[in-house]
């Protein structure tokens, strides 16, 4: 009896070791076999705001968007939601659909960005569209806080310009003027400055013209000149609007009157412009030059 009970105990110190040497095994394996699973990323809902042609390709006007992303770069987002387009049937898309994003990157407040040559090659070439594009880009970027102006290049291509006027060699900055505004063709501009003057409004008659940096004519310079001038009313005969290369030339003939009584008509006089910022500008680049060439008249021709 006594054997048979140590042989009972040795059985079931025998079966609980096995159990155990099991058990050991068992959590070894599941210990190899457990996989991290990554927890989900939270997603965040933005508004952001979008900026598209009207349909008539004269300016631009906004159009806000909820978007929902993780991790994903906000500049990537934004442009990929400008290439899709607009959502509203009276905006139009004025960036290729087939343009792609190569790359985005923002450094000290400028978002450098790398588009494919669609860009350039499939965009409807002439008015507004180079303009409009642009600014479809930067005005929209720059919406975010960190962004403050932005360079765009065509398959990392950053000279020459983007069809005729704009220019890929440097940075854009925001321009809300285009915004709800047609844009001011050459001849408008002109018409522009002429009444300016006329009023005597030469803080905004100064403000049409783009001086380089060579020249530098500041505005205390330009006030005194055109006082000297006192022009007070202009006629416009006829006018030719010439397009060259990042550049437009518009010839006119007209006529001014000074407070003195002096009538001068100017033959083929010749405005030079480019696009600065999205904007046409008045080229000047001296002074006296671009006020000579006039013949004094009593009568009108």
């Amino acid at each position: 009896m006594k054997k048979i009970l140590i042989y009972l105990l040795l059985i079931v110190v025998l079966v609980i070791s096995v159990n155990r040497i099991m058990l050991n095994k068992d959590n070894n394996i599941n210990e190899e076999l457990k996989v991290e699973i990554a927890p989900i990323p939270e997603k965040t809902v933005e508004l952001i705001t979008l900026y598209f042609p009207d349909g008539g390709k004269q300016y631009l006007t906004r159009e806000n968007r909820v978007i929902e992303h993780t991790v994903e770069q906000r500049e990537r987002i934004i442009l990929e939601e400008l290439i899709k387009g607009p959502i509203d049937k009276e905006k139009i898309a004025v960036i290729p659909a087939t343009t792609k994003l190569y790359s985005v990157v923002t450094k000290n407040g400028t978002a450098y960005i790398n588009l494919s040559n669609e860009f350039k090659s499939d965009m409807q070439f002439g008015g507004n569209n180079e303009i409009l594009a642009i600014y479809s880009i930067v005005n929209s970027l720059t919406e975010l806080k960190t962004i403050k102006s932005v360079q765009i290049s065509v398959d990392g291509e950053k000279e020459g310009v983007l069809q005729k006027y704009m220019p890929l060699d440097y940075a854009y900055k925001q321009n809300l003027s285009l915004v709800n505004n047609p844009i001011r063709t050459p001849i408008e501009v002109v018409k522009d400055y002429f009444n300016f003057i006329k009023n005597e409004d030469y803080r905004n008659a100064f403000d049409l013209l783009y001086n380089p940096s060579n020249v530098n004519i500041d505005y205390s310079m330009y006030y005194h000149f055109q006082k000297e001038q006192g022009v007070r009313e202009y006629n416009i005969y006829s006018y030719e609007m010439i397009e060259y290369n990042e550049f437009i030339v518009v010839k006119f003939d007209y006529s001014e009157k000074t407070w003195t009584g002096d009538e001068f008509y100017y033959k083929n006089k010749e405005f030079k412009f480019i696009n600065h910022y999205g904007e046409w500008k008045i080229v000047i680049e001296d002074l006296p030059k671009f006020f000579n060439n006039s013949i004094k008249f009593n009568n009108s021709p």
